[in-house]
């Protein structure tokens, strides 16, 4: 019988995905007073709670990679799950990622649920794992 845990972190990048157009700085530039910062959520025993906190989308993706590394156990096989609301592209650079860094059998990459993307938003990213 196989031991399952899942962690999946939850990264709301609701600025970078809302106003991705030129054309729409001035949209951008309003939303940007109100969120000064993009938070990372955690999905924990089937709670969505507070995890950690990046300024710009790039650090919120490498706060999102570390996290995954740092809870994935050491020597341990297992599979990935990336989770994407319309950003197939960085899934695939994320699954790569995580295969090259871990003891990857398998990774998925895969749509976020309805609800997860009405609460978290448009252009979401969760990444999780199975062992």
């Amino acid at each position: 019988m196989t031991n399952l845990a899942a962690e999946i972190s939850i990264s709301l990048l609701l600025l970078f995905i809302i106003c991705p157009r030129k054309q729409n700085r001035r949209v951008s530039a309003l939303i940007g007073g109100s969120l000064q910062f993009k938070p990372i959520l955690a999905l924990t025993g089937g709670k969505v709670e507070f995890h950690s906190k990046a300024r710009t989308f790039k650090k919120a993706l490498v706060n999102k990679k570390s996290i995954v590394i740092d809870k994935y156990p050491p020597n341990r096989y297992g599979h990935t799950s990336i989770m994407h609301a319309d950003n197939r592209s960085l899934a695939e650079d994320l699954s790569s990622y995580f295969m090259g860094r871990l003891s990857i059998l398998q990774s998925q990459i895969s749509y976020l649920p309805l609800a997860i993307i009405s609460y978290a938003g448009p252009g979401s990213i969760a990444a999780g794992f199975l062992i």
